[in-house]
Protein backbone atom coordinates (compact mmCIF):
# COMPACT_ATOMS: atom_id res chain seq x y z
CA UNK A 1 0.00 0.00 0.00
CA UNK A 2 1.09 3.50 -1.20
CA UNK A 3 1.47 6.31 1.61
CA UNK A 4 4.48 8.30 1.70
CA UNK A 5 7.55 8.77 -0.90
CA UNK A 6 10.09 10.85 -0.17
CA UNK A 7 13.01 12.01 -2.53
CA UNK A 8 16.40 13.57 -1.23
CA UNK A 9 19.05 15.78 -3.15
CA UNK A 10 22.53 16.26 -2.68
CA UNK A 11 25.13 19.34 -3.67
CA UNK A 12 28.51 18.18 -5.08
CA UNK A 13 30.37 17.78 -1.63
CA UNK A 14 27.45 15.20 -1.05
CA UNK A 15 25.61 16.93 1.52
CA UNK A 16 21.71 16.43 1.47
CA UNK A 17 20.09 19.77 0.54
CA UNK A 18 16.59 18.48 0.39
CA UNK A 19 14.16 16.06 1.33
CA UNK A 20 10.40 16.70 -0.90
CA UNK A 21 7.74 14.27 1.02
CA UNK A 22 4.67 13.54 -1.42
CA UNK A 23 1.63 11.41 0.02
CA UNK A 24 -0.70 9.08 -2.14
CA UNK A 25 -4.04 10.47 -3.19
CA UNK A 26 -6.21 7.54 -3.52
CA UNK A 27 -9.39 9.59 -4.83
CA UNK A 28 -7.22 11.31 -7.82
CA UNK A 29 -4.70 8.26 -8.22
CA UNK A 30 -1.33 10.04 -7.83
CA UNK A 31 1.04 11.49 -5.63
CA UNK A 32 0.61 15.20 -4.15
CA UNK A 33 3.19 17.13 -2.73
CA UNK A 34 3.22 17.46 1.14
CA UNK A 35 6.67 18.58 3.00
CA UNK A 36 9.53 19.66 1.82
CA UNK A 37 12.95 19.97 3.98
CA UNK A 38 16.14 22.74 3.24
CA UNK A 39 19.21 21.86 4.36
CA UNK A 40 22.15 24.85 4.56
CA UNK A 41 25.21 24.99 5.74
CA UNK A 42 27.60 27.07 7.13
CA UNK A 43 31.13 26.96 8.23
CA UNK A 44 30.14 25.82 12.00
CA UNK A 45 26.31 24.82 11.53
CA UNK A 46 23.35 23.30 10.08
CA UNK A 47 20.13 24.94 9.22
CA UNK A 48 17.12 23.04 8.67
CA UNK A 49 13.87 24.98 7.12
CA UNK A 50 10.34 23.00 7.00
CA UNK A 51 7.89 23.75 3.98
CA UNK A 52 4.33 22.71 3.87
CA UNK A 53 2.60 22.48 0.61
CA UNK A 54 0.10 25.12 0.09
CA UNK A 55 -2.09 23.17 -2.65
CA UNK A 56 -4.28 26.90 -3.46
CA UNK A 57 -0.80 28.78 -3.93
CA UNK A 58 0.77 25.35 -5.82
CA UNK A 59 3.51 25.84 -3.65
CA UNK A 60 5.49 25.49 -0.60
CA UNK A 61 5.33 27.92 2.57
CA UNK A 62 7.81 28.37 5.23
CA UNK A 63 6.76 27.01 8.47
CA UNK A 64 9.32 29.43 10.68
CA UNK A 65 8.48 27.98 14.20
CA UNK A 66 9.85 24.80 12.74
CA UNK A 67 13.53 26.13 11.73
CA UNK A 68 16.44 24.29 13.61
CA UNK A 69 19.72 25.58 13.00
CA UNK A 70 22.28 23.46 14.93
CA UNK A 71 25.98 23.09 15.62
CA UNK A 72 27.83 20.96 13.28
Amino acid sequence: QRQMCIRDRYDANNQRTEDEAQKWNSNKNRWENNLCIRYTYGNKSMTTEYYKWNSKKKEYILVPEMTVTMDK
